[in-house]
């Protein structure tokens, strides 16, 4: 992006046309928005700035439109609204593209707070930011803030393709409002509370898209890097609470129900097993499952020692897992289980013997 220019934006001329101005604008948002996925889910700093970047949004055309000409494509142009959004209510993949590109400006403030090593106003940053996702929300057309508003059930007489690029979008806002919550409780101290309804509501969204995979079956990479990038850490933030309130018995069923939440780790635990050998996230899911699947068994069975100290062979099970978390026994685990920093945890895999990367 930045070899080729895009990142300092398209200015009008004659001689590009218009539709491949408007490609460089979809791509760089593309790529924009990318940068800070993959900065949350590594936990290094972003690589595209705002700061260096002119960050320009592509209007709110479809394919066909963007390759008309003439009165036809002034026609389309003049239909948008003041802000560029369609006003047929019409959901495009540039739609969700905008959307994402928007909320992911943000979500680079939230990571100079979340990975910056600035302590001054740490707590007054952190309510700006909180501000400007409420503006956000509010400026949104309705039929997006409305479509982003509906997981209980999935339409399939919607195209898959537009379905996933909305519940992507979703889980993208929700986890930047779960980074966000996480800073909180890291840099501020809060309690985890504000945390765990957040939590839920991500592992509930990726438990959907997984239930219903014959509808996503052309797109099962996508599924895989949802239970990678959203499952494992919002499931992991679930784990740990129950870990808490199983070791001070201090039960809190209306924020955290004990029974729906365990039923859910455990279906997620079995997902993660799906995940084929060959996806680029197969070991990620594969060590979050085991790391998961420890914590479950503690607290189905807070009064069982730990295998360690039994002599069992069950601690080698965890001698690989050396991507985000220590090796060695369930009582290191465990450690590390209720200190660990989702959103600070940098992804280390390990080959097995036989597997290369």
């Amino acid at each position: 992006m930045v070899a080729m220019g895009l990142h300092q934006g398209n200015y009008d001329s004659p001689d590009v046309p218009f539709f491949l101005m408007q490609q460089r604008r979809r791509i760089f948002a593309t790529a924009y928005a990318h940068d800070k996925s993959i900065s949350l889910f590594v936990g290094r700093p972003p690589r595209l700035s705002h700061r260096y970047c002119k960050l320009e949004m592509p209007l709110d055309l479809s394919s066909e439109q963007l390759i008309m000409e003439g009165a036809d494509l002034q026609n389309a142009i003049a239909s948008l609204d003041a802000n560029g959004w369609n006003t047929k209510g019409a959901l495009y993949r540039v739609t969700w593209s905008r959307v994402w590109f928007q909320y992911s400006r943000i979500r680079e403030e939230v990571l100079e707070v979340s990975l910056g090593s600035d302590d001054a106003d740490v707590e007054k940053r952190i309510d700006e930011i909180w501000q400007k996702m409420v503006r956000l929300d509010a400026s949104l057309p309705p039929f997006v803030r409305v479509c982003m508003d509906e997981h209980s059930d999935i339409d399939k007489a919607k195209p898959s393709i537009l379905t996933l690029y909305a519940i992507i979008v979703h889980l993208g806002v929700m986890q930047t409002e779960f980074l966000l919550h996480r800073t909180q409780v890291n840099r501020l101290k809060t309690p985890t509370e504000a945390l765990i309804p957040i939590s839920r509501r991500m592992l509930k969204v990726v438990l959907m898209v997984q239930n219903r995979r014959d509808f996503f079956r052309d797109f099962q990479v996508d599924v895989a890097c949802l239970m990678a990038e959203v499952g494992v850490s919002s499931a992991g933030v679930l784990a740990v609470e129950l870990l808490k309130q199983e070791q001070s018995r201090q039960i809190t069923q209306d924020i955290l129900p004990r029974s729906d939440t365990i039923q859910d780790i455990s279906v997620f635990i079995s997902l993660l097993a799906d995940v084929k050998t060959g996806d680029a996230n197969h070991h990620i899911c594969k060590q979050g499952r085991r790391a998961l699947k420890s914590a479950l068994d503690k607290i189905l069975s807070p009064s069982v020692p730990p295998a360690v100290q039994q002599g069992t062979g069950d601690a080698a099970a965890f001698d690989d897992m050396s991507f985000f978390m220590p090796t060695g026994n369930d009582a290191e685990f465990l450690q590390w289980l209720d200190r660990v920093e989702w959103d600070k945890g940098f992804i280390n895999p390990v080959a097995e013997p036989g597997e290369t990367f």
